[in-house]
């Protein structure tokens, strides 16, 4: 699980082939010891992750993290959170915030990880969340307060893994394929989508996203407190 948070910081900003380059130079040289790449200077550590771009900025988040973790726990390893429960998980994640571990990591630790049902928000399912049900959320942490409640636990990683292959292939944060787009619903005369939210998500290709039309989508996201 350690492992997998690092390596969710090496992600940030970068590709997957050059996040992964990254990861694999601190398996190689550290072998799988937190201690000692806590212990090392930071020079060495930002070597080994030069390649997935902004090294002295991860090295500082990595290392952040690491601290933060030995300090609660006594140890460098995150295998605990297993065992614990959903709420309790969360919890301690959210206490690493702001020492190295955003939102967003600790949405994709819990997702990918730990197989939880969280609704992680990049910035395309940021895009795209905004586009399609007109959230008006200023920030990818906004839209994730809003959509983790909104969508439906059994649906929360096989729409965000959907959300990212529709945000790379169609509706791309410049240029997007509005005309090619499965999701596309027509403006009135007044330049509104009646029923916009609802619509789209009855439009979404998939029979495990379909479903998400018979939820309820009462109320104007845009005066949910999660987007003020």
């Amino acid at each position: 699980v350690m492992e997998a948070a690092v390596s969710l910081i090496l992600s940030q900003n970068t590709s997957n082939r050059n996040s992964s380059a990254a990861l694999q130079n601190i398996r190689t040289k550290f072998k799988g010891d937190f201690e000692a790449l806590l212990a090392a200077p930071d020079s060495e550590v930002q070597d080994a992750i030069r390649t997935g771009g902004l090294a002295n900025v991860k090295t500082k988040r990595i290392k952040q993290l690491l601290r933060a973790v030995k300090e609660r726990n006594g140890t460098l390893s995150l295998e605990h959170l297993r065992s614990l429960p959903p709420a309790d998980v969360k919890a301690e994640l959210e206490s690493y915030r702001g020492k190295g571990f955003g939102p967003k990591c600790s949405a994709c630790l819990q997702m990918f990880t730990l197989q939880l049902p969280e609704f992680a928000v990049d910035t395309h399912v940021h895009r795209l969340c905004n586009r399609i049900f007109e959230l008006g959320c200023p920030t990818p942490e906004h839209t994730y307060e809003h959509m983790n409640k909104l969508v439906p636990d059994s649906l929360k990683h096989n729409l965000h893994v959907l959300f990212i292959r529709h945000g790379r292939k169609i509706c791309g944060a410049r240029g997007p394929r509005c005309s090619s787009c499965p999701l596309s619903v027509p403006r009135d005369e007044q330049g509104d989508r009646p029923g916009a939210r609802k619509g789209m998500l009855e439009r979404i290709p998939c029979a495990y996203a379909r479903s998400l039309a018979a939820a309820e989508f009462e109320g104007d996201p845009k005066r949910d407190p999660a987007c003020e």
